[in-house]
């Protein structure tokens, strides 16, 4: 129901950014790919629905942590054991969730797989649950100010294909 509810959300996305689309929720300490829609460029990714990825290293798991507003002494818990210089991974993780909580939107750039950039989206379910969209490209034209540009569109185009009782999660 969710994938059939959101799919016109993510085809307008994709007809507007012009970039691979996905859609993901959070299971325990990872990301799970419930959809994708994939450019009319190519771009190569290792996605594919129903794989999971940790959270701290994708624009979606990040947007889901800044929707559901979890706050920084527990982020912590979204790491997991092998990562190394924790201190400085997790202060990392710690300013870019609280950052999407005041711009809406999160970002990664080539955290989770080399020369791939990422932007996410979270949304509200009508449960209240949080999942998120997000628009990645190569990181060479993932500039800020591209960023910036793309995120804009994003929230225009989800603001007007959500349906009845999903809504865009609103920065604090």
């Amino acid at each position: 129901m969710l994938r059939r509810d959101l799919q016109p959300v993510l085809a307008a996305l994709s007809g507007s950014a012009h970039e691979l689309i996905h859609l993901g929720t959070l299971s325990g300490d990872r990301v799970r790919y419930l959809d994708k829609i994939e450019p009319d460029r190519a771009i190569a990714v290792r996605s594919r629905i129903g794989l999971t990825t940790y959270a701290y290293t994708t624009a979606l798991g990040r947007s889901i942590l800044a929707g559901r507003a979890i706050e920084p002494a527990s982020l912590g818990a979204y790491l997991p054991d092998f990562v190394e210089h924790r201190r400085s991974a997790l202060d990392h993780f710690t300013r870019e969730v609280e950052r999407a909580k005041h711009v809406g939107w999160s970002r990664e750039i080539e955290e989770n797989e080399p020369d791939v950039a990422c932007i996410g989206i979270p949304i509200t379910l009508p449960d209240g649950d949080i999942v998120a969209l997000s628009i990645t490209a190569p990181a060479a034209r993932m500039t800020p100010e591209h960023m910036a540009k793309v995120s804009a569109t994003a929230f225009r185009t989800v603001d007007q294909y959500l349906p009845d009782g999903y809504t865009r999660v609103i920065p604090t």
